[in-house]
């Protein structure tokens, strides 16, 4: 019996739901910002991280031309990231889903690597910027 208890060590941390929305700085001249962590299960003392839905969310005012650019990243257990790219020209929230298996979600559904984090970045095409942007992710590590 004592030698089947070590299959079952993962139940001793329960599986722990998240949702956290982080400002993500924008940088400027189309040169992305500083990376921005939203979620690292390893921060956390989880192994995993599987993201259920994310929202970017803009305000203030764009100016005429502008485009501000998301670049979301997977980041794996082996130090691997894959990255989806989202642009917008307008205020307002786009949110995405597992539902809707959006790129993003293959990334934190990979086959052969383990998911542990979920870092943003940004740009806008211009010298400077009164947009900002605040992203939320929902999702579960264990």
């Amino acid at each position: 019996m004592a030698s089947d208890l070590k299959k079952w060590d993962v139940l001793r941390k329960p599986i722990r739901l998240f949702s956290k929305g982080i400002s993500v700085p924008i940088g400027l001249n189309d040169t992305f910002g500083p990376r921005t962590t939203i979620i690292d299960a390893r921060d956390l003392g989880y192994a995993q991280l599987i993201l259920e839905g994310m929202v970017d969310s803009r305000s203030g005012t764009f100016a005429s031309g502008e485009t501000v650019t998301v670049r979301h990243i997977c980041v794996y257990d082996d130090g691997s990231e894959d990255y989806v790219d989202r642009s917008y020209t307008t205020t307002g929230s786009a949110g995405y889903s597992a539902a809707g298996l959006n790129a993003e979600f293959y990334n934190f559904r990979h086959n052969t690597k383990i998911p542990v984090a979920f870092v943003v970045q940004a740009k806008t095409n211009m010298a400077s910027t009164s947009v900002t942007l605040t992203v939320f992710a929902m999702g579960w590590v264990w």
